[in-house]
């Protein structure tokens, strides 16, 4: 037996104190008797009774001591070890969407908790506890605890992540932890099913039923909406009615048949809407065990855009004619002794071929085309020389790395081949991305500049490339146009899991993303594109803030088909932990004796209690 706090055997201090107020006590009371003759009988009473009343008080005396050594070894919290009785715990709880599949009154994932929670409650003090959570991506929410409280906490704090994601992926988690401990006690709590080694599993899947929304199309042209999509059935059949609504009000509904485990087609065509609606929303009513997907929002997404365009140029022809086929931009062109920026502002786009300003614009977009020896206040980079191939040329690299904005610049492409005859040599110190390189030197790349504005640098003169004369120069020229030009948000309906993409215009000082279970963040603006993982499912809020004015977006993403699918019809996966369990248990502890020692001290307490009532009281 060992003690957390020794201090409390002080306490036992307090036994010789009640041995001196014992013996100083008033062991007699005064009474008024009405004669002498019953003052006799008393005597003889009394006489008679004396020794056990001396004993009675010797007896509380004993009592009284003993309790306040009770309470003394209760305050120093007696442990007593119990040999190889305590375990070290591992537990791996799926947090995917399908554990919002209700189980009776529960869903799945409360189950698994209670699960856990029994395991931790069940478990001997001494034992400590592991936490892992399969979400996108496995992560380890506790390590190695001992305090139940705070192991319990921690599980009950867990939240669905709505994302497609199996067990099987903590597994190399799992298998450093029991190499480090063969004795470890790993659990999976899963509604896949698993054929497990070295790891119990708690199985808390159910026989249920789903219906879900899948494959959705939609059209809005001149207030007509049409749209298009299927019902996904998993064990489940029967009628499911589906109602079209447009800013909260319905427009439209219809009834169908569904058949179990099928698609069905469904589609609304020519719909009047109002033309400046804010939403369109379906939503499934059905007898189905997973709410989280009989819904569907699509947000309209309207933002401003300014298209003008300010060519700076002596010789303009290729540009010219190609950003004059682009119909949806206001070109104007001045020669670069007329370009000032207090005269010209209020552009999306600033193009400046062979010719670099003293100072940019921080309004819009910026093309530097050809830019030489001169000063370069927040371009970004830095000038170093020409390199000249003469007449024979040399071939320009297409970055074949993949990205989120490559791909965009390089949609659409057929691979034609560049070429320059001679192009600048610079040297980057802000954060650029290549698209064209000669030599392992960059000769078209974008970013931005250090007010933040979208850039595109072309280190050579358009007339000494062939490139204006490839089909993909428009292609191009149309993929660079989309960058500088971005919508803030380029869609408003995605899946949980996917990539929210979000373009930083010029001025933006903060984006802040309010999730569906109101967590709000804010995404990093020091580059021209920000990215987030939508890890739930439902709507999104989008606060950007340009110039100080806040705009709001909403997007909406949806609960991924494969965590819908209530049944598992896929091969069952493996869970192996390699090597031979082993049984080199820690010591429990058996503190429990705690209650006993209270529950003595409360007699202790009523004893003096009821002395102090007979003492002053019953005379």
């Amino acid at each position: 037996m060992s003690f957390s706090y020794p201090l409390g055997f002080l306490i036992l201090i307090f036994i010789p104190v009640l041995i001196i107020l014992y013996i100083l006590k008033n062991k007699f009371t005064e009474q008024t008797v009405s004669s002498t003759y019953i003052w006799t009988l008393s005597e003889r009473f009394l006489k008679r009774r004396r020794p056990i009343s001396r004993i009675y008080g010797i007896l509380s005396l004993i009592l009284q001591c003993l309790l306040v050594a009770v309470i003394a070894l209760a305050v120093a919290h007696p442990q007593i070890s119990l040999p190889n009785q305590a375990r070290d715990y591992c537990f791996i709880i799926d947090s995917s969407g399908s554990m919002l599949i209700k189980n009776g009154e529960k869903t799945r994932y409360q189950l698994a908790k209670d699960e856990i929670e029994k395991i931790i409650n069940d478990s001997e003090l001494g034992s400590t506890y592991t936490l892992i959570s399969c979400a996108e991506e496995p992560v380890v929410v506790y390590e190695s605890i001992s305090n139940k409280e705070s192991a319990i906490s921690g599980l009950q704090a867990l939240s669905i992540t709505n994302l497609d994601s199996k067990c099987l992926d903590a597994l190399p988690l799992a298998q450093s932890y029991y190499d480090d401990n063969r004795s470890l006690q790993v659990y999976v709590a899963s509604d896949k099913k698993y054929e497990t080694t070295n790891i119990n599993l708690l199985d808390v899947s159910n026989e249920a039923t789903n219906f879900s929304f899948s494959d959705i199309v939609y059209n809005v042209s001149l207030r007509r909406l049409s749209l298009t999509g299927k019902i996904l059935s998993f064990n489940a059949s029967g009628s499911v009615d589906i109602i079209l609504n447009v800013d909260d009000s319905e427009v439209a509904r219809q009834t169908l048949n569904v058949s179990l485990d099928s698609e069905t087609s469904f589609s609304f065509n020519d719909v009047n809407i109002i033309e400046d609606y804010k939403s369109i929303s379906l939503r499934m009513e059905a007898l189905d065990d997973l709410e989280a997907d009989n819904d569907y929002i699509i947000y309209n997404l309207v933002q401003e855009r300014v298209n003008k365009v300010l060519l700076v140029s002596l010789n303009p022809l290729y540009l010219k004619s190609l950003l004059s086929a682009i119909g949806s931009l206001e070109l104007e062109i001045i020669t670069p002794d007329l370009y000032s920026p207090n005269t010209y502002f209020g552009y999306g786009l600033y193009i400046f071929d062979s010719y670099n300003p003293n100072e940019l614009p921080t309004d819009g977009s910026v093309w530097l085309i050809n830019i030489k020896d001169g000063v370069m206040p927040g371009y970004g980079f830095s000038y170093q020389e020409t390199l000249d191939y003469g007449n024979v040329g040399i071939m320009l690299d297409l970055n074949e790395r993949s990205s989120t904005l490559l791909n965009t610049l390089k949609a659409d492409l057929t691979g034609d081949t560049f070429y320059v005859t001679s192009y600048q040599k610079y040297g980057l110190y802000n954060n650029f991305t290549t698209l064209l390189s000669c030599e392992g030197n960059p000769v078209l790349f974008v970013g931005s500049t250090n007010t933040g504005n979208r850039e595109v640098v072309f280190a050579f003169d358009l007339h000494n490339s062939n490139l204006p004369l490839s089909m993909d120069f428009i292609v191009l020229v149309n993929n660079l146009i989309d960058y500088s030009f971005p919508n803030i948000i380029d869609n408003t309906s995605y899946v949980a899991g996917d990539n929210l993409t979000i373009n930083v215009l010029p001025g933006c000082s903060s984006i802040e993303v309010i999730t569906p279970s109101n967590l709000s963040l804010y995404l990093d603006t020091s580059s021209a594109i920000s990215e987030y993982v939508l890890t739930e499912a439902g709507t999104y809020n989008i606060n950007v803030t340009i110039d100080g004015r806040v705009t709001n977006f909403k997007i909406y993403a949806s609960y991924p088909n494969t965590e819908s699918q209530v049944v598992e019809d896929l091969e069952i996966a493996n869970l192996t932990l390699t090597g031979e369990q082993e049984a080199h248990y820690g010591d429990g502890i058996y503190q429990s004796l705690v209650y006993l020692f209270i529950a003595l001290g409360v007699i202790f307490i009523l004893d003096w209690m009821v002395y102090c009532y007979e003492q002053y009281k019953l005379r």
